[in-house]
């Protein structure tokens, strides 16, 4: 490299934007020449808000707790390109393979109709919409709808199962996701009582988890985010609280009932 700053990709990547410095090279220690010159850079990591992750998903409940839902996913960055060689690599088995990644968040479900942008572009931004049915997106129990951890994810606490370290926690690169979920109702039904707010802001990461309620709609919205790709031993205590916290959190559950029986 005769001059300028480092590049923007320092291997090659599958499905990887130019703009986009792949995961196993952010932090990387890369001897660059300059000239006549040599000198040892590391790699920067990408900003969490620029690894951003975006959901919005609208559902119409039934009073069986069947869900008809309608989703949109928009990727950006590092959080691009997981997904879009997910949908890429096998285009024949698109509808199959949504339907077994979606099983842990909404149960048995059929997806319906996928539109992608250009997949085989990694310019072009990566944006999904996809129609899903639900069969158990609430359960039925005593005659009242539960709906339950919808708004949960990869739980962090998957990093956080030793009870102490000596040693630095590795986490992956910097990123944010942002999660919209609105569910309509049936006609006669309401929530017995909604989640309190969570708010979690610590050096190594955020989570902030609200519900509200307009007329037959309820409204959540999340955030997660991780800000720190490595976490010390000393801090590791700190982040396994966080990650305990955020995850409870993320699992609360809603019961949904007849709206006179108060």
């Amino acid at each position: 490299i005769e001059s300028g700053p480092l590049p923007p990709t320092l291997c090659t990547a599958t499905l990887h934007s130019i703009e986009t410095i792949p995961e196993m090279d952010q932090g990387a220690h890369v001897l660059v020449v300059r000239g006549e010159k040599a000198q040892l850079e590391t790699v920067p990591y990408v900003a969490a808000e620029a690894n951003v992750a975006t959901d919005r998903i609208r559902v119409a409940l039934q009073p069986s707790g069947r869900g008809e839902a309608s989703m949109v996913w928009e990727r950006a960055r590092n959080s691009d390109t997981p997904l879009r060689a997910f949908l890429a690599n096998e285009p024949g088995r698109q509808a199959e393979n949504l339907e077994r990644m979606l099983q842990p968040l909404l149960g048995r479900v059929a997806v319906g109709d996928v539109k992608t942008s250009a997949l085989l572009d990694p310019s072009a931004p990566l944006r999904v919409e996809l129609r899903v049915t639900a069969e158990d997106f609430a359960s039925v129990q005593n005659g009242r709808l539960v709906i339950d951890g919808k708004s949960a994810d990869e739980p962090l606490q998957r990093w956080t199962t030793s009870t102490e370290r000596t040693r630095p926690l590795l986490l992956p690169v910097p990123s944010r996701e942002l999660r919209t979920l609105e569910i309509e109702l049936p006609p006669g039904l309401v929530p017995a009582a909604l989640p309190d707010p969570v708010e979690l802001d610590t050096r190594f990461g955020r989570f902030a988890l609200r519900w509200t309620r307009d007329g037959r709609v309820l409204r959540m919205l999340r955030e997660r985010t991780l800000r720190a790709p490595r976490i010390e031993a000393a801090e590791y205590q700190e982040f396994a609280e966080f990650a305990s916290r955020a995850d409870a959190a993320a699992r609360a559950r809603i019961t949904i009932e007849k709206g006179d029986r108060r």
